[in-house]
């Protein structure tokens, strides 16, 4: 892996890291749905079930749906495509909606040069 390969996993990891924290989970949420954007950031926190999934589930046979300590489970966080390797959901969680129903959100990074 060459000097710049490194920084684009490095960047990868940190702005997920950034992306799954549930105060940044929450502006999201809040300026992206309109169900949340009447309510306050710490109460949309209370909303969101568990702690994120960051590219932590297999979608292997028999891998899924395991729990995690007090993680999210049941949720695939990558996708395999024939020819093109594993592909990894950048963040994966639950949040409860007004009518008690959980949804689950999938968010992607998307990197511009």
């Amino acid at each position: 892996m060459n000097k710049e390969q490194k920084k684009n996993v490095q960047y990868d990891a940190y702005a997920k890291y950034i992306l799954s924290q549930k105060e940044v989970l929450a502006r999201i949420l809040k300026f992206t749905i309109a169900e949340f954007q009447d309510l306050e950031g710490e109460v949309i926190m209370e909303l969101i079930e568990g702690e994120p999934l960051v590219s932590k589930v297999s979608t292997e046979p028999g891998e899924t749906n395991q729990t995690f300590h007090d993680k999210i489970t049941g949720n695939n966080t990558e996708n395999t495509e024939l020819g093109e390797g594993t592909i990894f959901f950048d963040v994966i969680f639950y949040v409860r909606m007004k009518d008690g129903v959980s949804r689950i959100i999938n968010l992607v990074l998307n990197r511009k040069d």
